[in-house]
């Protein structure tokens, strides 16, 4: 996956045949062997710099690649262009999604390494493990492929034995509230359906009476299974293995000290 963020700083791109970005594979000797382009001319503006962040995804096949490079290129009919382009954060991994930015250290100008991923985590008081309401918003660049879950937060007993976990489900783009216990799923609770690259709000509710959860104000769906132990919130992932994270961003993330009423989930999660 090739990654970054890119602003138009001065002049146009009106004219220009394409500002391309362009992830290329080379042999040992760095010969060209093939290459995937992303078109950024039509996307590309002057808006803020953090809302333009562009992504390459490139699957290797070929046995004969040993090197890879990320370039960008412009093209034209001929004319003089002269427009200025801020360029930040380059970034080549290994996955299905571009992740956090990784940033290299004062006084250097590139870094390649492999990192641990970002898994904040909240240990719950003794009163949040029985009751509480988690009210969020939450924006996926991507739906989730097949086979491989989204998951935007877990409560937990520290592994996936005990948990209640707010996901988005593999193969699409439905937010749905999965609970297990004692290592067996015993009820998913279907939340909505959202769009790529959309901002949406979502609330997970707790108690000794059971689970609920509310997508952008629509129906509560509810079950009567709380898991026991519940002892920590992990966000961002869809699994304590760390291997099922979001790939997405998250905005405000508001932790109340009981189970609000579906009313209270409604008007919380409703976009205005």
């Amino acid at each position: 996956m090739a990654s970054l963020f890119a602003r138009l700083v001065g002049g146009s791109t009106t004219g220009l045949v394409g500002i391309t970005l362009e992830l290329i594979e080379r042999s040992s000797a760095g010969a060209f062997l093939i290459s995937s382009t992303l078109e950024l001319r039509p996307l590309v503006s002057n808006a803020a710099l953090r809302t333009q962040r562009y992504a390459l995804l490139r699957t290797y096949d070929n046995a004969g690649t040993a090197l890879h490079n990320l370039r960008l290129g412009l093209r034209t009919t001929g004319p003089a262009y002269d427009i200025t382009l801020r360029l930040s954060v380059p970034q080549l991994e290994q996955g299905a999604f571009a992740s956090t930015p990784m940033i290299s250290p004062a006084g250097t100008t590139g870094s390649a390494t492999a990192r641990a991923a970002d898994a904040p985590t909240l240990a719950l008081t003794a009163s949040q493990q029985q009751r509480g309401t988690l009210v969020g918003t939450f924006m996926l660049p991507q739906l989730a492929p097949a086979g491989s879950e989204q998951g935007l937060l877990q409560l937990d007993s520290g592994a996936d034995t005990n948990r209640i976990l707010l996901r988005n489900a593999a193969g699409g783009g439905a937010v749905e509230a999965v609970l297990a216990s004692g290592g067996s799923t015993v009820a998913t609770l279907p939340g909505g359906t959202i769009t790529a690259g959309t901002p949406f709000r979502a609330a997970l509710g707790w108690s000794s009476a059971g689970v609920a959860i509310c997508v952008n104000g629509g129906a509560v769906q509810s079950s009567a299974s709380l898991p026991a132990g519940l002892t920590r919130l992990l966000i961002g992932h869809a699994t304590a293995a760390l291997t099922r994270a979001a790939f997405g961003e998250m905005g405000s993330l508001d932790l109340h000290p009981t189970r609000l009423p579906d009313s209270s989930l409604q008007a919380l999660t409703t976009l205005s």
